[in-house]
């Protein structure tokens, strides 16, 4: 008798080490997420010989302390101006050495406080749209990066899609 107790225990014990198994081990413990930050250029609209500001935006910020940024755009476009905006308002921004495309255009600080990270717009691009485009034309502006050109307070690369 006391050997089926015995037994019984040990069936029970498997079976339950059995469940346990099975239970995803991501279920249970939670995963760190790495943020990555979402970076847009916006869309607008603009007439032959019109002069157009065009805003590059970011959300989801986790706290940029560097960044590098290929800018390129089409034909019948013509840089004029670029502006660093608020949400990167206590990094230090390099202008272009020419406003040709493509050109590069970067970000660096020193150390960033939780205060200083903040979505929103982080460039101005003065365009002006040459008078010999044909209306409804629509000229593209891109933008890239390198993997690890975006950093972080720690120096450590941040995941960016544009």
């Amino acid at each position: 008798m006391k050997r089926k107790g015995e037994i019984r225990m040990v069936a029970l014990l498997l079976v339950f080490l059995m469940l346990v198994s099975i239970i995803p081990v991501n279920d249970v413990y939670a995963q760190e997420e790495s943020q990555v930050a979402d970076i847009a250029i916006e869309e607008v609209g603009a007439f032959p010989g019109d002069t157009v500001e065009v805003a590059v935006t970011i959300k989801n910020n986790p706290g940029i302390l560097g960044a590098f940024l290929k800018l390129e755009y089409d034909e019948g476009l013509t840089l004029s101006d670029v502006k660093s905006g608020e949400a990167f308002a206590p990094l230090t921004m390099t202008k272009p050495g020419t406003f040709n495309s493509p050109c590069n255009i970067t970000w660096d600080g020193q150390e960033l406080n939780e205060g200083d990270v903040r979505d929103g717009t982080i460039l101005t691009l003065t365009f002006s749209v040459a008078s010999s485009v044909p209306s409804g034309t629509k000229l593209n502006v891109k933008m890239s990066t390198a993997k690890g050109a975006f950093v972080d307070n720690n120096l450590e690369p941040i995941e960016v899609n544009i």
